[in-house]
């Protein structure tokens, strides 16, 4: 994935998770929305 794209992930992953993530990396990083969302929800079940 693109560093960019990288960048804006982080940022929204610390503020929101979920369908947030997966739809807008799923616009912009070309299918990998399902794996981040999924270790995003496993960081909040951590918490």
């Amino acid at each position: 994935m693109k560093r960019e794209c990288l960048d804006h992930v982080l940022v929204l992953h610390e503020r929101q998770c979920g369908w947030i993530v997966k739809e807008y990396v799923s616009y912009r990083c070309n299918g990998k929305s399902s794996e981040l969302g999924r270790l995003c929800l496993e960081r909040l079940a951590e918490d």
